[in-house]
């Protein structure tokens, strides 16, 4: 009997615990900063990635959405290797607590411009862009949020031009008032 009292208790405290969301719903501003590896185009190599979102975080118990809006750069290495400007509108969902496992997803639009040999931009194009992963946050104080991430982002192929796909794994970071 006193080991189901026990196990009862700790039944109790661990919902509590995770049903324990802390006070942060509100508009979030969050930043990433990214690791770019090519899938598409194959002659460039490994760059760099940063976002900027803007949202509203909502909590309800132990699941979180957040709608946002956001831009951000992502530069490839190499001979032609693209740079690409991206605006998005999407979202995240995250379940948990201090500790938040989640996805998230983006539609937006896009422009890809090229560095030839010399360093001069040749003319680029625009597209539609997409992009989706997955999160884990951590909550260091009730309106703060640090992870890490793992995405693919896409910026389709338009005008005779193949398209452009990386796999980006970083950090985030996300303030919430």
């Amino acid at each position: 009997m006193r080991s189901f009292k026990l196990a009862a208790a700790l039944a109790v405290a661990g919902l509590t615990t995770l049903a324990a969301t802390p006070a942060k719903a509100g508009p979030a501003v969050a930043a990433d900063v990214e690791a770019a590896v090519p899938l598409l185009p194959s002659r460039v190599s490994a760059g760099y990635a940063g976002n900027l979102r803007l949202g509203y975080k909502l909590n309800l118990l132990v699941l979180s959405i957040t709608p946002e809006i956001g831009g951000g750069y992502t530069g490839l290495q190499g001979d032609l290797a693209p740079g690409i400007v991206r605006g998005f509108v999407g979202g995240r969902v995250a379940v948990g607590a201090l500790v938040q496992f989640g996805v998230y997803g983006h539609i937006g639009y896009a422009h890809v411009s090229y560095d030839d040999i010399g360093g001069t931009k040749i003319d680029g194009r625009s597209a539609p862009t997409y992009d989706g992963g997955l999160t884990l946050d951590l909550t260091v104080l009730p309106k703060i949020d640090v992870g890490v991430h793992a995405g693919y982002m896409l910026v389709a192929g338009s005008d005779g031009q193949r398209p452009v796909a990386t796999i980006n794994p970083g950090v985030h970071a996300a303030i919430i008032f």
